[in-house]
């Protein structure tokens, strides 16, 4: 993954198809077509997955879109034309964070649904719907607590080889690497895996890949940011086997890795293909389940674009061979923040930069009576030092002020320390340390948005 000079950190939906054929090198002109899954001029990537959605034997391109526009999804064919309906809305229109995308037959009817949850700046709120956008099975449930809202990632596959595919969840940020499994009711089932090691909290990317032809489909999980890019592929059974674990790139890249299981050789078992996430180039490998490392290279986009790939693999076409699907995912956290949360029910205020939490903390928000409002706003003035005072209050140099709702502002707050709990008269109260960093971190019109 050579460097670049000037690094390209997002570009449009350009969904990219490429022939598997393990042999050679390709690049973005060996691609047998393309398309933008979204309008032109829209720069927040988007996710991809392959899956039959209507049983007639051709599989569909299933597209989310990233971070930045609405949670759309679309369904393609092999030619990119749209297919089914124009596109559906996974959440509320206004939800700006993004939108991940699973597929498969959850019911063994031999029509593939599709899983969504937000890829980040929501919470774990998994969603089931048909080729139509319809929900099905559930109205959703929530894979984590509600207090995770880094964005959840989705896979699909029979762990146990009992017939009906199961629905895998990890957290996309910020939270430690604990992999649930549900059926297609929200129901969890029997299972906690931690991949990696508790502490680490980047994210775990997910896949489903069958190595061996068996009954069951072995469960695929990679470091997704933060950290050097290992896979580790595993088995169910009896008891969880780890069946290998390895780098899919070289160990000082620390952007992680999104991952895929396909067939691409044609021997009748999956292989798994892996892009470079964040910072790295658009680099997609192949390895075998054993992670014995296959000829197959392809730069999905330009060498210098660095905001990672996501990945898929299908037979779009029905000529018997698996395409390989790429889309352009955003580059992630420059240092600002372009995105603040603040949940007045935890009393504590979540930072974003490019769909990932940078940081969050507790806050002190309204006493009753004088509430903070809930509501969608924007940063409109920012103030070094400014005085507070009231009939029962005098406030001088009080520091890191951030003006975002008429008379409401975040600010550091010296004179308590019961941050968590509701003290001021209607502005958002910060530690110190947090209120500076977000100070300096923060330009002016970000969105805040101040929820229940």
């Amino acid at each position: 993954m050579p460097l670049a000079t000037h690094a390209i950190e997002s570009r449009q939906a350009d969904i990219q198809i490429f022939k598997s054929d393990p042999s050679y090198a390709m690049g973005p002109h060996d691609s047998t077509s393309s398309f933008l899954a979204f309008q032109e001029g829209f720069q927040g990537g988007a996710s991809v997955a392959v899956c039959d959605l209507d049983g007639n034997g051709y599989e569909e391109i299933v597209v989310g879109a990233g971070p930045g526009g609405g949670p759309q999804v679309r369904t393609f064919n092999s030619l990119g034309r749209a297919v089914f309906t124009p596109g559906f809305f996974a959440y509320d229109q206004e939800f700006k964070g993004g939108v991940n995308v699973a597929c498969g037959d959850l019911d063994a009817d031999g029509q593939a649904e599709i899983v969504t949850g937000p890829k980040s700046a929501g919470g774990s709120h998994i969603r089931i719907f048909n080729r139509y956008g319809q929900s099905v099975f559930t109205p959703g449930f929530f894979a984590y607590d509600s207090s995770i809202k880094g964005g959840v990632n989705i896979a699909i596959g029979d762990l146990d080889g009992g017939g009906f595919k199961e629905i895998i969840t990890a957290p996309a940020f910020g939270v430690e690497p604990r992999v649930n499994v549900f059926n297609r009711y929200g129901n969890k089932l029997g299972y906690d895996i931690y991949p990696f090691h508790s502490e680490y909290s980047g994210g775990v990317s997910l896949a489903i890949a069958n190595i061996d032809g068996g009954s069951e489909e072995e469960l695929v999980m990679g470091v997704q940011n933060q950290d050097s890019a290992w896979v580790k592929v595993m088995k169910f059974g009896s008891e969880k086997t780890v069946v290998s674990n390895f780098l899919a790139f070289p160990d000082n890249f620390k952007g992680g890795v999104n991952i895929y299981g396909s067939d691409i050789d044609n021997d009748g078992f999956d292989e798994i293909l892996t892009a470079a996430n964040s910072g790295g180039g658009p680099h997609v490998k192949a390895y075998e389940g054993s992670g014995e490392e296959l000829r197959f290279n392809v730069f999905a986009y330009e060498h210098d674009f660095r905001g990672g790939v996501n990945i898929a693999a299908g037979d779009i076409d029905r000529d018997g061979l698996n395409e390989i699907i790429t889309a352009p995912s955003k580059s992630i956290d420059d240092g600002v923040v372009d995105f603040i949360l603040v949940d007045l029910s935890e009393q504590k205020l979540y930072a974003y930069s490019n769909n990932i939490l940078l940081k969050s903390f507790l806050v002190s928000t309204g006493l009753p009576g004088m509430d903070t409002r809930a509501g969608d706003f924007r940063i409109s003035q920012k103030t070094y030092s400014k005085l507070y005072s009231g009939p029962d209050y005098y406030l001088p140099n009080t520091l890191w002020n951030m003006r975002f709702d008429q008379n409401r502002l975040l600010h550091g707050a010296y004179w308590h320390n019961n941050f968590g709990h509701r003290m001021s008269h209607g502005c958002i109260n910060i530690a110190y340390p947090d209120a500076e960093w977000l100070y300096n971190a923060t330009p002016m019109s970000t969105r805040v948005i101040v929820q229940q």
